[in-house]
Parts: C-alpha cells; structure tokens; sequence
C-alpha cells in the first residue's frame, strides 16, 4: 500500500470539499499496453473502469502509450468523478494532455520516478485548476496552447514544479491561493503570471531559467516575489505587480522592470540586470549591474551595508562595455567594491568611468576594494570619489613590476624600467597605447625589440677582427725571421696563427746528404742575397657565430677584406714595417636585422730575433787518392731561435644598422675608432727537418662607436656612444717539419694555443628613447665565454726560392656561446 495524496476531476466548475485519503482501495492503473491514449476509456485501465471515484487514484507504471489524454465527459447524476495521480518507482516518462479540457485537481500529483512527469496544457483554451494539495517530485506543467490557463487556489504547494507559460497569451494564476502565498521550482516563459496579493517563492528546482511576460497583481494589490534556491530567474519583461521582491538565494536580474517599492538582496544572493528597478534597493548581498556588463537602473536610493558588495565588470571605456550602477535617489556606500574584467572593449590609460552615479549625490565609501580586474594587459585601475558619481580610473601599470614578478631577462627589466620613467610623457603616447593593448604574454617579446643588444655585435666583430690582424701580421714576421723579403700574397687568411711558410731551402731543408758511391764532393751551402726591402698582400676572412642566452638573442658575423703592407730588415735580426688595410663585415641580426660594418686600419709592426746555430760535425776525409777533398756533414746540433713581434693599429670603422624594432624597423648609421697593440713571442727548437716550440701572445683592443639616433618603428632610439675592450693572452706550441720532395719543399704545420679573455665577457649598450622621454637604459650581449682553443693545422708548398703557396685552417673553439672558423690560403713571390 503507499501513501496516496487524494485529488478530484471535475469536467466544470464545481465546488469540491478536500479529504485526505491515506490509502485507496479503488486506485486504477494504467495498463501496460492500453489499446488507446483515451483518459476515459475504461479498456485502459486496470481494473477496466477508468478513476471515477472520489476515492479513486490514477496510478502510472511502464506502459507504451505515454500520452494519456482527457476527453470530454457524459456525465450521469452527480456529475462528479474523482482520481489522485501517483507515478511509481518504476513509471515510464508520461505527458499527460489536457486537451483542451477543463480539468480541476484537487490534490495533488506525486512522482516517484526517475524520470520528470509532463503535464501538458498545448492545446488552446485549455484550462488546469490545483484546488489545492501539493505537487511532490520532478514535475513539469506546460501551458503551450494559445489562451491556455493553469489556476492555483486554496492552499497549494508547488514543491520543485517547473511551471512553462509557452505563449504569449498563457497565464500562471496565483490570487486564489490562501494566504501568505506558495512556492514554485521555477518559472519560464512568456504571458501572464497573476499574483493577486499573494507572494510567490521562486526556485526551489535550482534551475536558471528566463521570464519574459509580466508578473503583476491582476485584481489584487501587494503581490510580492521572492526569488530562493540556487539558480538564477531573469525578468526580460514589464513586471508591475506593487508588492515588494526581495532576493533570498541564487540570483535575480531584472533585465526588463520591475515596480516593487522595496527590493532587498539578502547575504549570498545577488541582484543584477540592465534593466529598471522602481523603488530603492537595500544590499546585504552583491548587486551586479549589467549582463557583462551593462547599467542597471534604480528609480529610487541605493543603499549597501557593510556585508554588501557591488561588483563592476570593466571591458571598454565605451558606454555598454563597462557595468554602470544609475541610482536616481542617494547612493550610500559602505562593504564591498569589486572590480573584474570582461575582455570586451579597450581600454586607455586616462580612461575615467562612472560606475556609479547618484542624482541625489554619493556618501560614504566603499570600506574594501577587492580590485580583480585583468583583461591580460599590463593595465590597473584605480578608484576616485565625486559628489555625484564613483570613478574607475583606468591606470598604467608597472612594466618593471611586471618583468620582475615573471622572471624575465635583465635586458627586459632594463627596458621595462626606462618605459615607466616614460609613463607620464605624452610624447610617448603612442608607444604607450600600443603596448597597453598587448596581452601580458607578448610584452616581453615587445621588450625585445625595444631592447637594441643585437648592436653589441659591433663590439665583437672588432674584436674578432683585431684577432685576423694579428695573426696576418704574426704570419708576416714569420716570413721576415725565415729571410723573407719579398712580396707575399696571402687570400682568405682567417684568424688565428698562420704557418711559417717561408724559409731557403738550407741543409736543415734538402735532408743529409749520403754516400752514393762516387767520389764525394764537397757540399757548401747556398746563401742568398739578403733583400732589406719586403712587401705583403694579405686577404682576410672570417665565419664567426654567437649564440643566444637567455638576456639576448645571437648573431652571425661574415667578414672579408685585405691588408697590404711593407716592411725593412733595419739590422739581420730586426725589421720594422707598416701595413694598412680594409675589411667589410655583415652581421645577421635577430628577425631579418642586419649590421653593416666598413673599416680600414693603419698600423706599425716589428719582429726581434736571435737565431742560435747548431754546432756542425767535425770535418772528414777521404785518402784514397791525394785530391780527396774535405766533406763537411750537416749539423747535428740543436738549433735555437728566440722572437718577439710588436704591433700597433688604429683603425675608423662606419656602420650602418636595421633592426626589427617594434611595429617595424629602426634604422641608424655611425661611426667609431679602434687601437689594437699585440705583442708576441716565442722560442723555436730545430733538430733536423723538424722544428717546434712555444708561442705566447698577448693582444688588447679598445674600440668605440659615437651616439646616433635611429628613425622608423614605433620606439627608434637614441644609441649612446659605447665602447668595448678585450684583453687576452694566448700560450701554446707549435711544430713543423720540413719535406723535401723532389724539388719542391713541403711543410706541415699544426698549433694549439689555449686563450684567455680578461676584458669584456659580454658588450653592453646604453640607449634612450629618441624622443627624450624617460630615462637611459642600459643592455647587454649575449654572454660569452672567457676561455677557448685555438686550433690550426696547415701546409706550405715552396716550389722555389721565390715561390710559395699555402693552404692552413684555424679556428676558435671551446668558447661558450662563441665559435670561429677560418681558412687561408695563398701565395708568396720573393725578390
């Protein structure tokens, strides 16, 4: 047995007296397979009469007609019949239709099922009364016809009933129920909603639905609404019912109006809307004007307590892209101020947005300001008081804040701190619009390409190049202590220690001579004529490629050029000379930039050396004859050389820059000098065909650039003067041996030399922008590493006393974040 809620079917108005019923022995069920979907047909049922008792209820279980309809009735002496309407546990998903019907229920309906049970009013002019009872269960009423109405008399409950007016000429009566009035799930739809004087709870269901009729007293007056549960009720429509709507849970927006005098939003429940509300509003909860956003509008005062809170979306500075509270009364502040963002819009720094306006003035203040606004910029707001309005003031944001707060790079933090020392300068203005409608996430990017580092690789092609100076003078010393004195044309001599590919062809170089069965005769030794004068032609190049760090982004560097020089043997052992020369560099930049360098150089260089003989062999005879001549055997001493070289060079270089700046590129042209000093020496062993030894160098380049302004992009730059040094040394050792072949002399050669850097690891730059707004920023290359190898391994061929060639690679290696790879070749002429 279960425990039955009665209710009475009338086919007309009828006066019914209520009786409850606890259990109803002549309850009928809804067969299985009915043969139709007629309500009143008795072959339906079970037992095979329809529920026409006052003590009878209908009850559903699984069947496979789901859309029982009422007919009209023929009604016999009382005219009345009575059901109750039970769905069990196991009940399919019925709708049941009134069909156009004039139906009363008395009790109510109850649902045990899983499923949400429909009672449908679709066809028009129908008409559903609950004469009281309860609606227990998911339950769902629908007026869908035109004209369709469904009552709500004497003390009725709607539970969780989700009520649907589905036209426009629907109606939802609520006046006839008893005092103080009823509770619904939810509401939805269109048409009429009748109140009388009653109050209506709205959204036990925790359903979000929208309303866009009208709600009003009809011939009552006092009719109030309050909104419960968890969901949201939007009101689109002209709401005129006088009583007062007061919001106890979930969330209210009136986006048509509403005439209640008094509207209360009660702790956490919220009140929001673009639409009109009549009387005043008192606040415990939180009034969110707008749909995100929007303005919401009070006819009367607005008052928030301190457990209140208004929150305002902010997207644009246009009128609809930010929430705006209109208060045509007083507005008294007090609680809470929140501020969130929409992303619809933009925003400028010295936007000023009245998010609350007063008529009858502003007093007090917002006691909190929880300020949560991010629409992904760098930008904040602030808040400003006025007699009549509240301002939100759209603020620039720290760039050095936030660089520092993610971690990003010293570089950036440099410039993020030269852009706010230029906040405040109209002259930025439009770099300032710009990067302040950037998401966050691009900035350091944007950052970058403020940042000028990339022209920090003037400073290293100077000194790299400094490097391909020395050794082209280092090469030619080489050839001054071998006897050269003639001219020598060197191609691509690339950077680092060339071979010495000079030197007679002296014993040391022909090999011993042996016995090969003649007579001996004597060997003497060929010594040339000592040319003092000499002249050189060296071409230079060079492959170099700096890496990325996470400060700054690297580069490549090609360079090609020649030196020409011409020198005199002021005694055997020392020689001066002077050399001049060109070099054309081009650096590839980040995104396509690119740094054109020309220079040229002048400079002095001279080489002292002490040559140290070795001892020779005892002279020998043969007596097998009285003509037998003297032999004098090679030595079999080891031979000495000591060197030193000295080299000064000053040099102009011109540049001319393109770098991919922000919002395009920047362009520039300057110019600067350079001093390069090397001093070298070494000690040379000779045994034989072979000769080896230490070298140690020590180099110091000083160069600088003067100050220019660059002109295009969005943020070009004055570049101040700069200036990089360099001071290495290099210790290593490095052998040859002498082959003769015929008549040609070919000698191998290899080095290896461990360097050291002293000076500058990383070049840096200060800058400003061009149009003098803000402060200097200073950034810097990538770093470099302090030590590396220098590696060589070549060969000279000389086919003659005047005649030379050579092939040789060189190269830096080992050094982080650079590398540099060369190769030389060329010729010599003597004479």
């Amino acid at each position: 047995m279960r425990a039955s809620l009665p209710l009475v079917l009338v086919a007309s108005a009828f006066a019914l007296i209520p009786r409850p019923v606890s259990a109803l022995s002549s309850d009928r069920t809804w067969l299985a397979a009915p043969i139709s979907n007629n309500w009143n047909d008795g072959n339906n049922w079970q037992p095979n009469t329809p529920p026409d008792s006052p003590f009878a209820g209908a009850v559903f279980g699984q069947s496979n007609i789901l859309n029982p309809a009422f007919t009209a009735f023929s009604f016999v002496g009382s005219n009345t019949k009575g059901t109750s309407i039970y769905f069990q546990p196991n009940a399919s998903a019925y709708t049941i239709e009134i069909n156009g019907q004039t139906v009363t229920l008395f009790a109510g309906i109850r649902n045990d099922s899983q499923f949400t049970q429909v009672i449908s009013n679709g066809v028009a002019n129908g008409s559903l009364t609950f004469s009281g009872g309860s609606i227990v269960g998911n339950v769902t009423i629908v007026n869908g016809g035109a004209g369709t109405r469904t009552t709500f008399t004497n003390a009725f409950n709607g539970g969780t009933v989700r009520l649907i007016n589905a036209s426009t000429t629907s109606t939802l009566d609520f006046s006839g129920v008893f005092s103080p009035g009823t509770t619904v799930g939810s509401i939805e739809g269109f048409g009429t909603i009748i109140l009388g004087s009653n109050e209506l709870r709205i959204g036990t269901n925790n359903l979000n639905t929208v309303f866009a009729g009208s709600i009003t007293d009809g011939s009552g007056t006092g009719g109030s609404l309050v909104k419960v549960g968890f969901g949201s009720l939007t009101l689109s429509g002209v709401n005129t019912y006088t009583g007062n709507t007061t919001v106890l849970g979930g969330a209210l927006f009136v986006n048509g109006s509403i005439a209640s005098p008094q509207t209360f939003v009660e702790p956490g429940a919220l009140l929001g809307g673009s639409g009109l509300i009549g009387g005043n509003v008192f606040s415990h909860g939180v009034v969110s004007p707008g749909n995100s956003p929007g303005k919401l509008t009070l006819a009367g005062n607005y008052t928030q307590y301190s457990d209140g809170t208004l929150r305002i979306e902010i997207g644009g500075n246009q009128a609809g892209q930010f929430d705006q509270l209109a208060v045509g009364g007083r507005a008294s502040l007090d609680g809470t101020l929140e501020i969130l963002s929409n992303g619809r819009g933009k925003l400028k720094r010295g936007d000023r947005l009245s998010i609350v306006t007063a008529t009858a003035g502003v007093s007090g203040t917002f006691r909190d300001i929880e300020n949560r606004f991010d629409n992904g910029t760098i930008l904040t707001v602030g808040i400003a008081y006025e007699p009549n309005a509240v301002i939100a003031m759209i603020k620039q944001g720290s760039f050095a804040k936030f660089a520092e707060s993610t971690g990003l790079s010293s570089n950036q933090i440099s410039v993020a701190r030269a852009l706010d020392s230029a906040a405040n300068t109209s002259r930025a203005n439009r770099l300032f619009d710009y990067l302040d409608s950037r998401n966050r996430r691009n900035l350091s990017g944007d950052f970058d390409r403020i940042a000028p580092e990339e022209l920090t690789s003037a400073f290293a092609i100077g000194m790299a190049l400094a490097n391909v100076q020395s050794a082209n003078i280092q090469r030619r010393t080489d050839d001054i202590r071998s006897g050269s004195g003639g001219f020598s044309a060197a191609g691509l001599a690339i950077n680092g220690m060339g071979p010495s590919y000079s030197g007679g062809f002296d014993a040391g170089v022909a090999g011993p001579n042996g016995d090969d069965g003649k007579d001996v005769k004597e060997t003497r030794q060929v010594v040339p004529a000592e040319n003092r004068w000499g002249a050189f032609l060296s071409g230079t190049g060079e492959w170099v490629s700096v890496g990325n760090t996470d400060n700054a982004r690297g580069y490549h560097l090609d360079s090609g050029g020649f030196t020409l020089g011409v020198d005199y043997k002021v005694t055997p052992n020392f020689a001066i000379g002077l050399a001049a020369g060109y070099t054309g560099t081009t650096a590839d930049l980040s995104d396509r930039g690119r740094l054109w360098v020309n220079g040229g150089k002048l400079g002095l260089y001279a080489t002292l050396f002490q040559n140290v003989e070795p001892a020779a062999a005892p002279k020998m005879s043969k007596d097998s004859s009285k003509d037998s001549k003297e032999v004098r055997p090679p030595a079999t001493g080891l031979g000495r050389s000591f060197y030193a070289d000295v080299a000064v060079f000053g040099g102009y270089n011109s540049y001319d820059s393109r770098r991919s700046a922000l919002q395009g590129d920047a362009r520039g042209d300057t110019d600067g000098g350079e001093l390069n000093v090397l001093f070298g020496t070494g000690y040379d062993f000779k045994k034989g065909h072979f000769t080896f030894g230490p070298t140690a160098s020590f180099n110091y380049t000083y160069l600088g650039t003067s100050a220019f302004t660059e002109h295009g992009s969005l943020a070009p730059l004055d570049i101040h003067g700069g200036k990089g040094e360099s001071l290495r040394t290099a210790f290593g050792l490095k052998a040859s041996y002498d082959w003769k072949v015929g008549g040609v002399l070919i000698k191998p050669e290899i080095r290896a030399a461990w360097q050291h850097e002293y000076g500058d690891s990383a070049y840096d730059l200060t800058s400003s922008f061009a149009n003098s707004a803000g402060e200097s920023f200073l950034v810097a290359g990538p770093q470099l590493g302090r030590d590396s190898a220098l590696l060589g391994a070549g060969v000279a061929i000389q086919c003659s006393e005047r005649c030379s060639t050579f092939f040789y690679y060189d190269g830096e290696l080992g050094r982080r974040n650079f590398q540099a790879t060369n190769v030389t070749g060329g010729f010599r002429l003597a004479f």
